[in-house]
C-alpha cells in the first residue's frame, strides 16, 4: 500500500538510497521512495538535507525536526537515517537486524510514546528523544509536573498538615486530590479566637439594645441600638416631652411614671364654652343687649365668638322697657306733657299736679315739718290748693312732753316742780342720792379705796361709806413704753392701779397696760404699724412674719391642700391658695416658703399679693436666698389680666418652658388691660426659648400644556392638525395649515395664542407646489411659544415692625408669599405641504401639525413664619407697672421660618407631526411642517423669610405706664431671620426672595 503524506510529512520506513545526491534531491528521493507525494517548496534549501515538518510512522504522522537539530528533542538530521553511512556512502537497509525499521528516535524497539505528545501523571509533559550520549536512543518525558501531596495535579494552597485557621488551631487536610480544607479550627461567634464573656450576639443589653459583633474576628461584643426614648422606654413616642398638647395646645406632654413608653398630656386645658381656643367676649347663657334681656350664644360660624340673641331694642327715650306715656303727649289736666328723663323713662313735666293733687304751686311739701315742735307738719287744705300748719307745745313753752306739771309737789321735803327751760321741769329742792334731805359728804357711787376699786354707797339717808375696796389686790402690771408708741415691752413691767400708771422720779419711759411691742426702741414697729413686705424684711407689725399675716394664706412644700392656709396648717399648692384668696375676701396675700412648685400658666387676679423667700423651717425668717421656685410647664407663666386693684409679685423665681407652635413665645410674666398699679420687684425671671417659625410651603409646579394633533397625510385629506386647546391657565396652540392639491402652495399654520408677558409662536409657512413630476415643498415648522414671565422675587421680608401681639403671645413678623409665574405662549401651527401636478395628475401635500398649548405658570412659595421670642415681662395696654430690682434672663429668640421655593413652570405641550405628502411615481405632495411646542410656563418666585424671634427683658406694647429701675438683664441671642425661597426650585442659580430680619435683643423694647 502506498502511503500518502502531506508536503511536510515523510515516511518513516525509508529505503536504502545513495547519499551522493544533493540535499533537496535526496529528500525528494526519500519521499518518493516512501510513496509520498512531494512539494519541493516544502524543503528548506539551507537546511543541508534536513527535513522540516513531521515524521510519519505507518499511517501516523508526528512532529519531526524543524531544523538541523529539533529544539523539542535534540535529535539531528542524521537520526533520520538507519545508521551512519559506510565507506561506500550507503545506508544499512536492516539496521536492527530483525527487519524492523528504526524508531522515531533512531533506535530499535518500541517507544513508550510519540515524540511531541503529552506525557507525565498530569499529562503536561512532552515526550522527546533522549539526547545523544545519554544512553540508548529512546524517549524521555520532559517538563512534566509531579503529583501534589494529595495526589492531584493542581497546586494546593498549603501543605497538608500545616497549621491553619483564624486562630491557628486547625490543620490542613486533603479534601480531594486537588483541594484541601482546614479542620479543627475553633472560633467564637464573631469569628475571633478568644471566648466572649458578654454573652451571645442578639442577647439584650442596656435598656433597649442587643449585643452584636463590632467587626469580623472580634473577641468582645458591643451593645447596639440602646437608644431609649426620652422617657426611658424603648417604643417610639407620639411626640416628645415638653411639647404642647391638648385641644388648644396649652398642655404639656410628660412621661408616664408607670409606663416609659407612654406620654401623658399634663394640664391639657379646655376649649372655651363654644369649642374654640380664644377667650370669649362673654359666656354663653349670660345676659346681653342694651337692656340686658338677650342671651349670648355661640356663633355657628366661629368657635371663638359669641353673638347676642333675643335682645330688645331701646325705647323712644333710649331706655329699656315700655314707657308710661308717649313723649310730648299730655300727661295731666294741669297742662303737663310726657318727657324723656335721664333714666330712659318718661316723666310728667310742665303743669304737673302738686303734691296735694291740685294744680296750684305750693310753697312747702306736704308732711314737711312746720312750727317749733316735732309732729307739726304741713297739711293739705282747700282741696289740695293750699297748706296749713296746726298748733302744738307744752306748759313750759317747749315741744317735748314734761315729766310733771309745773307747780306740783316734787318730794317729801315740801318742794315743787318748776320749769327748767322750755323742755323740762326740776324739783326746786332735790333729795340727796340716799333719799335724805341733807347734803351728802361725797358723790354717791364714786370710786374709793387704794385704786378706786371701791364705791361710795349710802349709809342711811344722809351719809356715804366706801364699799368693795380690794387694797393691793387691785394692782395690775404696767409695761415700759420707751419708744412712746403705745405698746409695752414685755420684758419690763411694774405694778400699778389699773387707771393710774406707776411713776417714779427717775422713770425715762412711759407705762402702758399691754406687752405687745416687739421692738420698744423703734416707734415705727408695733402691732398697729403698717408692715409693707420687702427688704430689709423687718416684722413691723409684730405678727411674726414680714408682711401682714392676718390677711395671709401660707403655702409650704410639705403642706396639705385640705388645710386652712394658716401658718399652722399651710396649703401645698399655689392653685389651692389662689382659690382660697379668691373665695375669701378677708385674705389677699400668699406667703410661699422656699421650695419648688411645677404648674402651668396661672392667672393672678387683681388685689393679690404673692410673696416668696420665707424659710421652710421658720416663717419669721425671710431672705431672697430662700428660693421659692415656680417652674411652669407652659411657655407662659403668670398672667395679670384686667386687674382693677393693685397686684404685687415679690421674691419669687419664675421659669417658663420653651415656646411651641401654639404658644410661640416664652414669657415669665404678662400684664395686660390693667388700670391699677402692678408691682414686680426682687424676682428672678427666666424665660425659655422662642419657637422657630415654620417654613413656608413650596409653590406648586405649573400644569403642562397639551400636545397638538398631527396633520393628516396627503392621501387622507391633508388637513392640518388642530392646535391644543387653551387650558385653565395656558393659551391655545395654533392650528396646522392644510396641504395643497396640485401645483399649489400649502396653507400656512396659524399663530399660537399669546399670554400676558409671553408671545405666541408664529405659524409655519406653507410649502410651494410642484408643476413637474417631482415632489412639492414641505411646509415650514411652527415656532415655539414664548416662555412665561417668572414671578418677581419678594423684596419685603418678615421684620420686627410687622410683629404682632395676640392675647398673651408675641410672634415676629412673617414674610410675604412669592409671586406666581406667567403662562407660556401657545406654539405656532405647522405649514401645510405643497401639492404636485405631473402631466395633469394631481397629488396633495400633507397637513401641518397642530401646535402645543402653553405651559402654566407655577405658584409662588409661601412665606416663612415669624419666630417666637423670649421675654421676661410683657406689658400691653396697662396702667402703672413698677418693675424694680429684678434679675431677668432670656434664653433667646427662635429662628425665622424659611420662605418656600417657587414652583417650576409647566412644560409647553408638544407640537403635532406634519402629515406625509401623497406619493406618486418619482415624487408626490410635500410633507406638512411640524407644529411648534407651547412655551414653558414661568417659574414662581420664593416666599420671603420670617423674622427671627426677639430676646427682650421687658417688652411694652401700646403702653406708657412702665416705671423700671435697678433691674439686671442676661439676654440670650436674638433669632436669625429665615432665608428667602428661590425662584422655580432650589437651584443656586435662581433668584432668591428676601430673607427675614434678625430679631431684637434689647433690655427694654417699646412698641
Amino acid at each position: 500500500m502506498t502511503e500518502t503524506c502531506s508536503p511536510n510529512r515523510v515516511a518513516a520506513n525509508r529505503q536504502r538510497i545513495p547519499l551522493a545526491l544533493s540535499g533537496a534531491a535526496t529528500m525528494a528521493v526519500l519521499l518518493l521512495a516512501a510513496g509520498c507525494s512531494f512539494d519541493a517548496r516544502a524543503l528548506d534549501e539551507d537546511a543541508a538535507g534536513s527535513l522540516p515538518g513531521s515524521d510519519c510512522i505507518g499511517s501516523d504522522c508526528v512532529p519531526g525536526p524543524s531544523s538541523e537539530r529539533d529544539v523539542s528533542d535534540g535529535a539531528t538530521s542524521a537520526d533520520v537515517s538507519s545508521s551512519s553511512p559506510d565507506a561506500t556512502g550507503t545506508i544499512d537497509p536492516d539496521p536492527c537486524g530483525d527487519g524492523t525499521p528504526l524508531n522515531a528516535c533512531g533506535g530499535c524497539g518500541e517507544l513508550e510514546g510519540v515524540p511531541g505528545r503529552s506525557c507525565g501523571p498530569c499529562n503536561d509533559g512532552v515526550w522527546a528523544c533522549r539526547p545523544d550520549g545519554e544512553g540508548e536512543p529512546g524517549l524521555v518525558c520532559t517538563d512534566a509536573r509531579e503529583l501534589n501531596a494529595c495526589g492531584g495535579c493542581l497546586d494546593l494552597d498549603a501543605d497538608p498538615g500545616a497549621d491553619c485557621g483564624v486562630c491557628g488551631a486547625g490543620a490542613w487536610e486533603c479534601a480531594s486530590a486537588n483541594a484541601i480544607r482546614c479542620e479543627g479550627d475553633v472560633v467564637n461567634a464573631c469569628g475571633g479566637c478568644e471566648p466572649i464573656a458578654e454573652g451571645e450576639p442578639g442577647d439584650p443589653c442596656g435598656t433597649c439594645g442587643e449585643l452584636a459583633c463590632p467587626a469580623d474576628g472580634a473577641d468582645e461584643l458591643i451593645c447596639i441600638g440602646d437608644d431609649p426614648n426620652p422617657c426611658g422606654g424603648c417604643a417610639e413616642l407620639d411626640g416628645a416631652p415638653e411639647e404642647s398638647c391638648g385641644p388648644c395646645g396649652e398642655g404639656t406632654l410628660a412621661c408616664d411614671d408607670d409606663d416609659p413608653d407612654v406620654l401623658l398630656c399634663l394640664d391639657p386645658g379646655e376649649t372655651n364654652a363654644c369649642g374654640g381656643c380664644a377667650d370669649l367676649d362673654a359666656q354663653p347663657g349670660e345676659a346681653c343687649g342694651p337692656c340686658n334681656d338677650g342671651e349670648w350664644i355661640c356663633d355657628e360660624d366661629d368657635d371663638d365668638a359669641v353673638v347676642c340673641e333675643g335682645a330688645s331694642l331701646l325705647n323712644a327715650c333710649d331706655g329699656c322697657g315700655p314707657l308710661a306715656g308717649v313723649p310730648g303727649e299730655p300727661c295731666n289736666t294741669c297742662g303737663g306733657s310726657w318727657a324723656c328723663g335721664t333714666d330712659g323713662q318718661v316723666s310728667c313735666t310742665g303743669g304737673d299736679f302738686n303734691a296735694c293733687g291740685g294744680c296750684a304751686a305750693l310753697d312747702e311739701e306736704p308732711g314737711a315739718s312746720c312750727g317749733p315742735c316735732v309732729g307739726q307738719v304741713w297739711t293739705c287744705v282747700d282741696g289740695g290748693e293750699a297748706l296749713d300748719c296746726p298748733a302744738g307745745g307744752n306748759a313750759c313753752g317747749g315741744c317735748s312732753a314734761l315729766g310733771a306739771e309745773p307747780e306740783t309737789p316734787c318730794n317729801t321735803c315740801g318742794d315743787f316742780w318748776v320749769c327748767d327751760g322750755e323742755e323740762a321741769v326740776r324739783c326746786d329742792e332735790v333729795l340727796n342720792a340716799c333719799g335724805g334731805c341733807e347734803a351728802l359728804d361725797g358723790t354717791f357711787h364714786a370710786p374709793c379705796g387704794t385704786c378706786g376699786s371701791g364705791r361710795l354707797e349710802c349709809d342711811g339717808t344722809d351719809a356715804l361709806q366706801c364699799v368693795g375696796d380690794e387694797g393691793d389686790d387691785a394692782l395690775v402690771p404696767w409695761y415700759a413704753d420707751c419708744d412712746e408708741d403705745g405698746f409695752g415691752d414685755p420684758g419690763i413691767s411694774r405694778p400699778g392701779c389699773p387707771d393710774t400708771p406707776p411713776s417714779a422720779s427717775n422713770d425715762a419711759c412711759g407705762w402702758v397696760l399691754n406687752d405687745r411691742d416687739c421692738d420698744d426702741s423703734d416707734a415705727t414697729i408695733n402691732p398697729d404699724a403698717s408692715d409693707a413686705p420687702g427688704p430689709p424684711f423687718v416684722d413691723r407689725n409684730c405678727d411674726g412674719v414680714d408682711g401682714d399675716a392676718s390677711v395671709g394664706v401660707f403655702v409650704h412644700p410639705e403642706g396639705d391642700d385640705d388645710g386652712d392656709g394658716t401658718r399652722a396648717a399651710p396649703l401645698a399648692t399655689l392653685g389651692a391658695a389662689l382659690a382660697l384668696v379668691t373665695n375669701d375676701g378677708t385674705r389677699n396675700t400668699i406667703f410661699l416658703a422656699e421650695g419648688t412648685w411645677t404648674l402651668s400658666r396661672t392667672a393672678l387676679p387683681g388685689g393679690v399679693t404673692l410673696l416668696g423667700g420665707y424659710s421652710a423651717s421658720n416663717w419669721g425668717e425671710r431672705s431672697f436666698d430662700n428660693e421659692s421656685v415656680l417652674q411652669f410647664s407652659t411657655p407662659v407663666g403668670f398672667v395679670i389680666d384686667g386687674a382693677t386693684s393693685p397686684v404685687l409679685v415679690q421674691g419669687v423665681t419664675v421659669r417658663t418652658s420653651n415656646g411651641t407652635n401654639a404658644q410661640p413665645s416664652s414669657v415669665a410674666i404678662v400684664v395686660r388691660n390693667t388700670t391699677a398699679t402692678v408691682r414686680i420687684e426682687h424676682n428672678r425671671l427666666e424665660a425659655g426659648r422662642g419657637v422657630n417659625g415654620r417654613n413656608g410651603q413650596h409653590g406648586s409646579g405649573g400644569e403642562a400644556g397639551s400636545a397638538g394633533a398631527g396633520g393628516r397625510s396627503g392621501g387622507d385629506s391633508g388637513t392640518g392638525g388642530d392646535g391644543a386647546s387653551a387650558t385653565s391657565c395656558g393659551p391655545a396652540g395654533g392650528r396646522g395649515g392644510n396641504g395643497a392639491n396640485g401645483n399649489n402652495r400649502g396653507d400656512s399654520g396659524t399663530d399660537g395664542q399669546a399670554s400676558s408677558g409671553a408671545s405666541g409662536g408664529g405659524g409655519g409657512q406653507g410649502g410651494g407646489g410642484e408643476a413637474g413630476c417631482g415632489r412639492g415643498d414641505s411646509g415650514g415648522a411652527g415656532q415655539a411659544g414664548g416662555q412665561g414671565v417668572e414671578g418677581a422675587p419678594v423684596s419685603v421680608a418678615g421684620n420686627q415692625a410687622a410683629g404682632a401681639l395676640s392675647g398673651v403671645q408675641w410672634r415676629a413678623g412673617s414674610g410675604l408669599d412669592g409671586n406666581d409665574g406667567g403662562a407660556g405662549g401657545g406654539g405656532g401651527g405647522g405649514g401645510g405641504g405643497g401639492g404636485r401636478n405631473c402631466i395633469g395628475v394631481n397629488r396633495r401635500g400633507g397637513g401641518g401639525g397642530g401646535a402645543g398649548s402653553g405651559g402654566c405658570g407655577a405658584s409662588g412659595g409661601l412665606a416663612g413664619e415669624g419666630a417666637g421670642g423670649s421675654f421676661g415681662i410683657m406689658l400691653s395696654a396697662t396702667g402703672l407697672v413698677v418693675v424694680v430690682d429684678n434679675e431677668i434672663e432670656t434664653t433667646g429668640g427662635g429662628t425665622g421660618g424659611r420662605g418656600g421655593n417657587g414652583g417650576a413652570g409647566g412644560a409647553g405641550g408638544a407640537g403635532g407631526a406634519g402629515g406625509s405628502g401623497q406619493d406618486a411615481a418619482g415624487g408626490g405632495g410635500g410633507a406638512g411642517g411640524a407644529g411648534g411646542a407651547g412655551g414653558l410656563g414661568g417659574a414662581g418666585s420664593g416666599g420671603s423669610g420670617g423674622a427671627g424671634g426677639a430676646s427682650v427683658g421687658i417688652l411694652t406694647v401700646d403702653t406708657s405706664g412702665l416705671s423700671a429701675s435697678g433691674n439686671s438683664f442676661q439676654l440670650g441671642a436674638a433669632g436669625t431671620g429665615g432665608e428667602g425661597g428661590q425662584t422655580g426650585g432650589d437651584s443656586e442659580d435662581t433668584p432668591r426672595s428676601a430673607s427675614g430680619q434678625s430679631g431684637i435683643r434689647q433690655d427694654v423694647f417699646q412698641r
